[in-house]
C-alpha cells in the first residue's frame, strides 16, 4: 500500500509542478494553473487513500483487510492512471 501511494504521489508531484517545464506556447492542461491544481488534487487523494486505509485495516480480521486493501489499491490505482493522463498532456 505504502509502494503504491508513493509511486501515486509521484507522478502527481509531477503533475503538479509540470508547468515550469513548459515552453512559453505551450498550452496543455499541465501547463496551465488548473493543471498544478489538478496535480495537488491527486497528492492530497493519495494521502487520503492510504491514511484510510491504514486506520480501517488496524487490529481488523485479515479478510477485512484484504477487502479494504484491495480496495486501497484499485483507488491508488485510478490517482496514478490520473496522474500520468495529466503528465501525458504537457
Amino acid at each position: 500500500m505504502w509502494i503504491g501511494g508513493l509511486a501515486a504521489g509521484f507522478f502527481g508531484l509531477l503533475g503538479a509542478v509540470a508547468r515550469y517545464g513548459c515552453g512559453v506556447n505551450d498550452n496543455g492542461l499541465a501547463c496551465r494553473g488548473s493543471g498544478s491544481t489538478l496535480g495537488v488534487l491527486i497528492v492530497v487523494a493519495v494521502v487520503s487513500v492510504v491514511t484510510v486505509v491504514t486506520v480501517l485495516s488496524h487490529e481488523r480480521p485479515p479478510r477485512r483487510v484484504l477487502v479494504v486493501g484491495g480496495a486501497g489499491l484499485i483507488a491508488l490505482l485510478g490517482c496514478f492512471l490520473a496522474a500520468r493522463g495529466l503528465l501525458d498532456t504537457v
